[in-house]
């Protein structure tokens, strides 16, 4: 069975066209019919577009009142669309998951003719590993040229093992997100812009900088302690990038709780090593701006967990599994 639906460009709402989705269609595969026939998407953006549906109010009531018996839970995040509190109109179609679009929905089916299906561009893309390509390779080029640059300072050991711990830590981002990392999106050219402007320009021109005017040497070898917990950080961080890669390969890109490492105590096992990485680095060198990086990206994955934790407890809800009401979103027993 297949269903003619129309859709209409939300920025522009003079261009209309139908689109036929079967049940077999994919999210994804939705995007690329869309954009075969608009001009406003371009190759790199089409699997980013916004999609939402507006119902009428009275017949999803109706609706609604009809599937009270329903063992279905109406008001699932986890079904393809998602029902917005503030807006029982409007529907969102989740672009989270690459699910069947009718999966958990019958309402679609059974009204197809009476819906409008209206998408928008998010904005010019960037390939997402390309991005994040570009934005771990340049601290590490920076980093180079500071080296030739204060090529008349005798570094000291604090310097030379900052300088291969961060070297180190983006050559192994490089690694990832060209051989590890399974990212079949883009990213939105304003995020791409920010992140440059944390990494590249507060990072890479403005903080590594700051390597090359400590002037304290190691008086204590007791400081070794930071590099050594540094890396084995890193290894843990890997090894957690190693699980998400084989969860994704196995269930094709489709979410699942990650186990294994210390996820059985946090969601995001991955940010807690990276937040660590970090903070060893910062104590090891001293660098006050090293500590305010890592500072701003502890809170940036910190929001990011909380958002994934939320995502996974419904996942649990759905699937009717037991919640580990313990386990904590990215630093064990606290976050």
């Amino acid at each position: 069975m297949s269903l003619l639906i129309k859709a209409v460009n939300y920025s522009e709402k003079d261009e209309k066209l139908n689109i036929t989705i079967s049940e077999n269609d994919r999210i994804i595969d939705i995007r690329k019919n869309i954009h075969k026939k608009s001009v406003y998407f371009s190759k790199m953006s089409y699997n980013r577009i916004g999609f939402f549906i507006f119902v009428p109010k009275k017949s999803l009531i109706e609706y609604e009142k009809s599937q009270k018996n329903s063992k279905k839970v109406f008001r699932s995040e986890n079904n393809v669309f998602d029902l917005k509190e503030n807006y029982p109109e409007k529907m969102e179609l989740s672009n989270k998951n690459d699910l069947k679009i009718f999966e958990s929905y019958p309402y679609i089916k059974e009204n197809s003719e009476k819906l409008i299906l209206y998408y928008y561009d998010l904005g010019i893309q960037i390939n997402t590993p390309l991005a994040n390509v570009i934005e771990y390779s340049f601290p590490i080029i920076i980093l180079i040229y500071y080296i030739f640059k204060y090529n008349n300072i005798k570094l000291n050991k604090i310097q030379i093992w900052t300088i291969i711990m961060i070297i180190f830590h983006y050559l192994k981002r490089v690694f990832e997100s060209i051989f590890i990392h399974i990212q079949i999106n883009t990213m939105e050219l304003k995020m791409f812009l920010i992140e440059c402007l944390y990494y590249i320009i507060y990072f890479g021109l403005f903080t590594q900088k700051y390597i090359f005017t400590i002037e304290k040497d190691l008086d204590n070898s007791i400081k070794y302690i930071f590099v050594l917990l540094f890396f084995i950080s890193e290894i843990n961080n890997y090894h957690c990038h190693i699980i998400l890669r084989k969860i994704r390969l196995e269930n094709k890109n489709k979410r699942e709780i990650p186990e294994g490492n210390i996820f059985g105590y946090v969601y995001c096992a991955n940010y807690f090593w990276e937040i660590c990485s970090w903070l060893f680095i910062s104590l090891f060198s001293s660098i006050k701006s090293m500590y305010f990086f890592t500072l701003i990206g502890s809170i940036v994955m910190s929001l990011w967990a909380l958002e994934k934790k939320k995502f996974y407890t419904k996942m649990l809800l759905k699937n009717h599994d037991k919640i580990n009401t313990d386990k904590m979103a990215i630093i064990p027993f606290i976050i």
